[in-house]
């Protein structure tokens, strides 16, 4: 009879205990939750199903729609229950992370040395379609999860799939899948591999990032990454390295293809033209966030820059750099130890630059020192590699020969006087082979058209017989004499350029705050006035150098100033000696006085402000004071006579009122000049004729 007990037990034993065993499982989840609700509790011979499980702790929140366990019991004098799986399905998981870490050590422990009869060990775990959704501050980790586990201790095969990465609601990243394997004994390093991502930052847009993850520590401080992928419009990165964050390190190497620089944080600081240009390259950057250094290579491709101070045309960049380098965050320093420049694959010439740009807040506080260095460059090579858009004025120019470049300059806002320009372009080391037809007329006659800023249109013919052109045999020697001695004493002596100026003019402009001084010969003032226009750009000064150069060579030093004194403006509307002598005393250059030849000089830095002299029918006090000190010097160089000078000195300067209406009516002309905003500079020269 009794042999056949534990037979009627085996088999019955399940509706005998369940009602117990639903009480002791409510009692150890109560040890852990403050909210224990379970909607099922059916215990058969082999296995247990609890459904619609509700728990509560905190913020934590677990609702699982079934939870299966299987096991078998093995009878005996001391019976025990050995798990062989754990299942659950359907559900979600929602809390602060804080909250859900102190429930893996909540509840009432076991001693260790008390016997079980629940063996766990071997229980296979699955866990399927788990809604989660973790906190922490402001971030939120959503997502559904899948794991298995040959047993409590792991490891555990985890999958995250549909996650986003969520900042007080906003998405900040997205992924397809992330997977990883637990070692619940030692958790970190946690390594995931990830599939199908997606994030954004301020303009630019990353997806189909793939690749590994590994969080070294529980608070991410120590990040190691390999992750590749490609932007919104379809450009491929890739990015592998290792970021410290307790310790603010970062290794990084990083490679694109073909990146929108417009896409890049912080591409809206810069004088870039949006949606043109590709940049491609391979750098590595190792350091400090504060404190980086960098090397590599980047490619930049048809990068468009449109700046008001750099060229009136928007500028294309191509080019190949390979760099080494530091970025001081902190201190808004660059260090650049090298950079190698070439325009194209197959260049065999390459320009090196080196230097530190400190680029302070407090514009008195910024310094920069380069130098530039290039050797055995041919000469048409450097014309025919300068970005479009910035010596459009020499496109039509053939040269010969090859040169170099050796310069250096340093400008220190705090210390003007310590600036320094030192060096330049051997260019006398190139040949003209070519110039344009516009250039190669200015030899002979030639029309002249200009275009004010008021929009209004001045034409001159530059050839004998026409009206007010005046040929150097015809101007006095005292207006030479004059403009020598207010604008370029050395003229006659020079080749274009005084190259103790550039450095005056630079420190100068670094004094003022303003790039106002050009170091402009007679020669670069012709140039300026023929070829091209008067705004203050650095693509305008640079053709201007180079122009200068050219007509130096091409024409004499007398048919440059008859060019000059012909051209230049003396007024509203007023261009050429000729026409200025008819003007201001109703004379012929010939008749002009020395003193009143220093008149017409002192007019040519501000013609049109200082034409309002002629508007009032007289100088000012300060001016007449100006233009005898003009005067005495002319006589201090022996640029005119003694008997000149006196003759001179003993009469007035007297305006001509023809063509005078009224003083009003006469400042108005001259301000609506002043005033206007259109790009002044010559019809006929090589700038204006272009497409805007």
């Amino acid at each position: 009879m009794l042999a056949g007990v534990p037979v009627i037990l085996a088999s019955s034993w399940p509706a005998l205990l369940e009602g117990v065993a639903e009480k002791k499982a409510v009692a150890a989840l109560e040890r852990k939750f403050d909210v224990v609700e379970l909607g099922c509790f059916e215990l058969q011979r082999t296995s247990l199903k609890l459904c619609d499980v509700h728990l509560e702790k905190d913020s934590v929140i677990v609702d699982l729609e079934e939870l299966v366990v299987d096991f078998q019991v093995n009878w005996g004098f001391d019976p025990q229950v050995v798990v062989q799986q754990v299942a659950a399905q359907e559900g979600t998981l929602a809390g602060e992370l804080d909250d859900i870490k102190k429930l893996r050590g909540s509840g009432d422990q076991k001693k260790a040395s008390a016997p079980s009869r629940l063996v766990l060990e071997g229980a296979h775990l699955e866990l399927e379609h788990l809604e989660l959704a973790v906190r922490r501050g402001d971030l939120e980790l959503k997502g559904q999860v899948n794991a298995s586990a040959p047993g409590p201790a792991g490891p555990i095969d985890l999958e995250l799939s549909s996650v986003e990465l969520l900042d007080e609601g906003d998405v900040l990243a997205k992924a397809g899948t992330l997977a990883t394997s637990l070692a619940l004994d030692e958790l970190f390093p946690l390594e995931f591999a990830i599939t199908n991502a997606e994030a954004s930052y301020e303009k630019i847009v990353i997806q189909d990032v793939a690749g590994t993850l590994i969080l070294k520590d529980e608070l991410l401080k120590v990040v190691a990454m390999d992750l590749h992928g490609q932007t919104g419009e379809g450009q491929s990165w890739a990015l592998k390295g290792d970021v410290d964050r307790a310790e603010k390190q970062v290794d990084i190497s990083l490679s694109a293809h073909d990146i929108r620089p417009s896409q890049l944080p912080g591409a809206h600081l810069l004088p870039i033209t949006p949606g043109r240009g590709l940049v491609s390259g391979n750098l590595r950057l190792v350091g400090s966030r504060k404190k980086v250094q960098l090397e590599g290579a980047v490619r930049i491709a048809d990068l468009e820059i449109n700046h008001r101070r750099l060229s009136r045309e928007p500028v294309v960049i191509n080019s190949i750099i390979e760099l080494a380098g530091q970025v001081d965050l902190e201190a808004r320093e660059l260090t650049l130890e090298r950079a190698s420049i070439k325009f194209h694959e197959d260049q065999a010439w390459e320009l090196v630059v080196s230097g530190r740009a400190h680029h302070a807040i407090k514009l008195e506080e910024r310094e920069y020192e380069f130098e530039l260095e290039l050797e055995n460059a041919p000469c048409q090579d450097l014309l025919e590699v300068v970005p479009p858009g910035l010596l459009p004025a020499l496109e039509n120019f053939e040269l010969s020969g090859t040169t170099s470049v050796d310069l250096k300059v340093i400008m220190d806002m705090a210390d003007p006087d310590a600036s320094v320009l030192e060096g330049g372009l051997d260019i006398d080391s190139c040949k003209i082979e070519k110039v344009p037809l516009t250039v190669a007329s200015l030899s002979g006659p030639f029309s002249h058209r200009i275009k004010m800023k008021s929009g209004q249109t001045v034409s001159r013919l530059l050839g004998r017989g026409a009206l007010y052109y005046t040929p150097f045999d015809r101007i006095p020697a005292s207006v030479p004499a004059a403009v020598l001695s207010t604008e370029d004493g050395g003229f006659w002596r020079h080749d274009g350029f005084i190259k103790s100026q550039f450095e005056a003019s630079l420190k100068r402009n670094i004094e003022l705050g303003t790039f106002r001084r050009g170091a402009s010969t007679i020669t670069m003032q012709m140039v300026k006035n023929v070829l091209l226009t008067q705004e203050k750009t650095v693509s305008r000064k640079l053709q201007e150098l180079f122009l200068t150069w050219v007509i130096e060579e091409q024409l004499g030093k007398q048919r440059i100033m008859e060019i000059y004194l012909n051209v230049v403006e003396f007024g509203p509307g007023i261009y050429g000696i000729g026409d200025a002598a008819d003007h201001y005393f109703g004379k012929s250059p010939l008749e002009l006085t020395s003193l009143e030849a220093a008149f017409m000089a002192t007019l040519l830095p501000r013609p049109v402000e200082r034409h309002e002299m002629w508007c009032r029918g007289e100088l000012t006090p300060k001016h007449d004071k100006y233009i005898r000190k003009v005067h005495r010097r002319m006589l201090g160089k022996g640029r005119i006579s003694q008997e000149e000078y006196d003759e001179a000195e003993a009469a007035p300067v007297v305006f001509s009122r023809q063509g005078w209406s009224s003083e009003s009516a006469c400042l108005a002309a001259g301000r609506e000049v002043a005033e206007g905003t259109h790009t002044q500079g010559a019809l006929s020269g090589l700038l204006l004729g272009r497409p805007e």
